[in-house]
């Protein structure tokens, strides 16, 4: 079987109840159906992912995400159709038609309906929604093209080719708080505080919107995202020469390599990724990033919840 595989073969193997990474408008993820126990116990195996971590499960519309749910709630509904097929993934109560292994024994889930047109087709002709975490070992930085997969897994693992993933982080996971009236962002994403506050606002939804942090859903430890070399945050407003000069005493006969982010934080977030995988190439370098104060809002706070996650420690100076 060749690495690279075309549709007909992706969803064949999935049929299968074979591995298959797929690309989405986030990342390439890891895809087993979830009906199949083998297949799940496979997706853990092979990313080294702890079970306590549940996995995201990808439905072709929302009916069908609907249909996984205990939770009949108007709200729900609104979400789904005001923000999906897209980048963002809701927690709810889960039914007994979803397995605890995907769950981590939790009762709720987490279900997302992505955009990217091939794995939109792949969900529509398998009938069946997949758990599908990002396609490389726990922990380290998501893939954004098929060779990042590759890369990762040795060729091990069949990629549909998709190109470029057009947003670069993965999505955001939304929790809500019937009681407290509240929408919990566990982890932020491409769907922003701002663009859900918005909602809130057109609808006239008497409710708030907050960060919770919550180490038990995807991407919820306090490390993760990690290049293969030594990366640290500078918050300064000092010159370039002054922060190279600084991180050269501190890392002495170590490879400086610097992380540039651009103005636009959608170009930033589409290519933050692929940098940090480039950079760390060379083990012996240290990866650097200046942090800037007009970096705040928005995509902004996605970024830098990446960044932060896959530091390897934070130094302040000014």
């Amino acid at each position: 079987m060749k690495s690279i595989v075309n549709y007909e073969q992706a969803l064949k193997l999935l049929k299968a109840g074979k591995l298959v990474a797929l690309p989405t408008e986030t990342v390439y993820g890891l895809a087993g159906r979830i009906d199949d126990e083998k297949a799940l116990k496979k997706i853990f195996q092979l990313k080294k992912r702890p079970f306590f971590d549940p996995l995201i499960v990808h439905c072709y519309d929302k009916k069908q995400a609907l249909s996984y749910l205990s939770e009949k709630q108007p709200l729900i509904e609104k979400i789904f159709d005001e923000f999906t097929p897209g980048p963002l993934t809701l927690v709810a109560k889960k039914n007994n038609k979803i397995s605890s292994l995907i769950t981590a024994k939790k009762q709720t889930v987490a279900i997302r309906i992505p955009k990217h047109p091939l794995i939109k087709k792949i969900l529509k002709q398998l009938a069946v929604p997949l758990a599908m975490p990002s396609a490389n070992p726990y922990g380290k930085v998501s893939p954004v093209k098929s060779q990042h997969v590759l890369s990762s897994f040795k060729n091990q693992i069949p990629v549909l080719e998709g190109g470029f993933c057009q947003k670069g982080l993965e999505s955001t996971i939304l929790k809500i708080d019937f009681l407290k009236k509240k929408l919990l962002i566990l982890r932020p994403g491409i769907i922003t505080k701002e663009n859900l506050e918005k909602f809130l606002i057109k609808y006239q939804i008497g409710f708030k919107v907050k960060y919770k942090k919550d180490p038990f859903q995807p991407g919820g430890g306090t490390s993760h995202y990690k290049p293969d070399s030594a990366f640290y945050i500078i918050e300064s407003e000092k010159t370039e020469k002054e922060i190279k000069s600084f991180i050269s005493k501190k890392f002495p006969k170590k490879i400086l390599k610097k992380l540039n982010l651009s103005l636009s934080s959608q170009k930033t977030a589409r290519e933050v990724y692929s940098q940090l995988r480039e950079l760390s190439k060379n083990k012996k370098s240290i990866i650097y990033v200046q942090k800037k104060s007009h970096q705040k809002s928005g995509l902004w706070d996605t970024i830098w919840n990446r960044l932060e996650k896959a530091s390897s420690g934070y130094f302040k100076f000014f």
